[in-house]
């Protein structure tokens, strides 16, 4: 097993070089398997696997009651002891990043991190010496000033209640959908419902916190695009978090390192694909950088 996944790993390093070949994808598996580590080391929560909902349904035109359609988180991790729900985005590429998709998840962000004005913040992005004007900016810049405004990004308790809502309405409107699509959406539920936070949604409190995995975060790009000046701008004054490659890479490093094996034979194999991940994650963030 050890030398097969150690293959699948070599062989998504040196695919990813080519142009129609979708990494993310095929790395989506690993990320989640540590996510529970990631967790505990940025946050210092402790969650297991059944907590993690990937490919998350966040309803489209919010408040139409007629779309039954949604866009999709590639996790939702639920922290039930802390009343947490954590949004994670994955991007193996930093050219993936999308200010369409960071505005929907600004709206539905809920967090002790008070957002200031919209306006700051676009100031912020647009004195960055790599912004680039153009028509899509122009043409969005009073949705991104709304995304970001006080209104949306207030601390309100209603806001996860109303995330429940969407996501009941779009389980309860799988029946238009095709049988396997309503088998899946019926999962789907099962598993939420299985969340105290999900149950008890009316009643308590929910933070919902934004993370993104990205390749690197410290590092500016020459041809940085605009969602990705805006995402490291959020990052910096705290409203989005942002993990890199290389922090996870030293994250399963630590986990390999602390968690004991059956036997020093599984150790090595365990150590063998941990280290297999973190080079590929390691190659991944050097080219990204450049």
């Amino acid at each position: 097993m050890s030398e097969l996944l150690n293959g699948i790993l070599k062989l998504m390093d040196n695919w990813r070089k080519l142009p129609a070949y979708q990494l993310e994808r095929r790395l989506d598996i690993f990320f989640a398997h540590f996510l529970s580590d990631i967790i505990e080391e940025e946050f210092s929560a402790k969650i297991d696997s059944d907590n993690i909902i990937p490919e998350f349904p966040l309803k489209k035109n919010k408040g139409d009651k007629g779309d039954k359609w949604s866009s999709k988180v590639d996790y939702a991790v639920f922290d039930n002891a802390n009343n947490t729900v954590y949004l994670f985005e994955l991007k193996t590429t930093m050219n993936s990043i999308d200010i369409d998709q960071i505005v929907r998840l600004l709206k539905v962000r809920n967090d002790d991190e008070q957002i200031e004005s919209g306006e700051i913040i676009l100031e912020d992005l647009i004195n960055n010496n790599q912004f680039k004007r153009s028509k899509y900016m122009n043409e969005n810049k009073n949705t991104l000033e709304d995304a970001l405004s006080e209104k949306e990004c207030k601390l309100s308790p209603k806001k996860w209640s109303e995330l429940v809502e969407d996501i009941k309405f779009l389980c309860e409107n799988s029946d238009s959908r095709s049988s396997d699509s309503k088998k899946k959406y019926n999962e789907l539920e099962r598993c939420l419902k299985e969340q105290d936070i999900f149950n008890e949604a009316d009643q308590r409190h929910v933070k919902v916190k934004i993370v993104y995995i990205i390749p690197d975060k410290n590092r500016e790009r020459k041809k940085s695009s605009n969602a990705e000046i805006l995402l490291r701008i959020l990052g910096k004054k705290k409203y989005i978090t942002i993990i890199d490659f290389n922090q996870v890479a030293d994250i399963v490093a630590k986990r390999c390192r602390n968690k004991s094996c059956v036997s020093k034979k599984r150790e090595t194999k365990s150590e063998n694909i941990a280290q297999c991940f973190c080079e590929l994650l390691s190659n991944i963030a050097t080219d990204e950088s450049k």
